[in-house]
């Protein structure tokens, strides 16, 4: 483990190789794990693993005795490319109850505007909110520290609560938090300066969760706006990145970095869509509380899932139509004749579960007689590699500002912190980065 200051230049190039030993753990989506035979292709990986080591394998420092060398090598390798963040205290911040906000949202928001308030200080006061939803966080900015800030959002209705929001409770808001419906893409730069036209004090960038390429046009057009000096942003749902090719598995924004363009040159493409799914899926704080009952419903319904679609031809679909399930029983056709309609993929009409479709089902229980505690040794190996993944995504971009930083010449400050409660907000880690200037 490194500290993220102390992260080795090569890191990038020796992590690629370690991902692309394992890419079988996130080679397809886990409907379709069947159908591509991950579990028969790697069987003795899977079956490695016991269900008393579920909970803490993930975060094993290091190996037991009784495990097989593969095994000892893979948790040597994890260990190595995690990468240790700084930790946001938040003992002292307490959440304060907010009529319909979630918890998570409460947490987020109180601890998200302390560390935007600890970068910016009273030396940038006017903050832009990229995707700020209903204004919660540019609210609170506002309320708790004076700033001004200009919240943006695409979707109409999202502005419009804001506004109604801010005429019912923080009408005194009116002159320093304004909300306006845009659409922001790499080309925004004119729009925004505009917003402040006739005032050059400086500007600070945040989101509290930088969905799909958002982070990465949040980080161009903080590194082109010159009167931009901060940008505090909390990067999500990496899955959802613009596609530049048919198959999904090629990004515009990813990868971002000139370093892990070239380090990839030499590999076939591996990091799909799945991979980036499984760089935001849950982190292992969450995982390491789950009762022995809750891994067995969790794999069960993961290998019922990739059963359906395993079971179905190309032109069939299907639609959950109930719940209903024994919870300590493996997998019957039964099962899946009462909790799915059998659908035309073209029409959408109902069609019924043939004779074909349940020997396939027959064989397929036959495949894999354990296959709910392989699928959920699958998805705990998933999660076990889920921070070396995040990890990629995240350095990859911070290896694109300091590249671009240093053709511009600009001198940059770049840190992350991480929420203490990655339980509570597995998406965690916000990324901060500050332009430096010398008189």
């Amino acid at each position: 483990m490194s500290d993220f200051k102390d992260i080795n230049k090569n890191y990038l190039e020796d992590l690629v190789p370690f991902l692309n030993s394992y890419k079988w753990m996130f080679k397809t989506l886990n409907t379709q794990y069947i159908n591509e035979d991950v579990i028969i292709e790697n069987k003795c990986f899977l079956e490695s693993l016991n269900h008393p080591d579920l909970n803490n394998f993930p975060e094993l420092s290091e190996s037991r005795n009784n495990f097989p060398k593969f095994l000892k090598e893979f948790i040597e390798h994890v260990n190595r490319f995690k990468i240790f963040y700084d930790i946001l205290e938040t003992d002292s911040w307490k959440i304060t109850p907010i009529k319909k906000m979630s918890i998570k949202k409460q947490y987020e928001i109180e601890n998200v505007s302390k560390v935007i308030y600890s970068v910016c200080g009273d030396k940038v006061t006017q903050l832009i909110d990229f995707g700020c939803g209903v204004g919660y966080l540019a609210q609170y900015m506002f309320d708790k520290f004076n700033y001004k800030v200009l919240g943006l959002e695409y979707e109409e209705d999202r502005v419009l609560k804001a506004r109604e929001r801010q005429e019912k409770y923080f009408p005194n808001s009116k002159g320093c938090v304004k909300f306006e419906q845009h659409f922001i893409t790499m080309n925004s730069a004119n729009f925004l300066i505009n917003q402040f036209e006739g005032n050059e004090m400086p500007l600070a960038i945040f989101g509290l969760h930088g969905c799909g390429d958002l982070t990465i046009t949040a980080i161009k057009l903080f590194l082109d706006i010159e009167r931009v000096n901060k940008l505090i942003f909390i990067p999500c749902c990496y899955h959802k990145m613009t596609p530049k090719t048919s198959d999904k598995n090629e990004f515009n924004y990813f990868p971002l970095s000139h370093e892990l363009k070239s380090v990839l040159k030499n590999y076939p493409i591996f990091l799909n869509r799945p991979f980036l799914r499984l760089a935001g899926q849950q982190s292992p704080a969450k995982w390491k509380e789950m009762s022995k009952e809750d891994h067995w419903t969790h794999g069960k319904n993961m290998f019922e899932r990739a059963l359906v679609e395993a079971l179905i031809k190309q032109d069939e679909t299907t639609k959950r139509i109930n719940n209903i399930s024994i919870p300590e029983n493996r997998v019957t056709m039964n099962d899946i004749i009462m909790k799915y309609q059998l659908l035309e993929k073209t029409s959408g009409r109902s069609k019924e579960w043939s004779d074909e479709h349940k020997e396939r089902f027959k064989n397929l229980r036959q495949k894999y007689p354990n296959g709910e505690e392989l699928s959920e040794n699958l998805f705990c190996f998933q999660t076990t590699i889920q921070n070396n993944c995040e990890n990629l995504v995240l350095i990859d971009r911070i290896r694109y500002i300091e590249e671009i930083g240093k053709l511009r010449n600009l001198n940059l400050n770049i840190s992350v912190k991480k929420l203490q409660n990655d339980k509570l907000s597995p998406r965690c880690l916000i990324l901060i980065v500050e332009k430096e200037f010398h008189s």
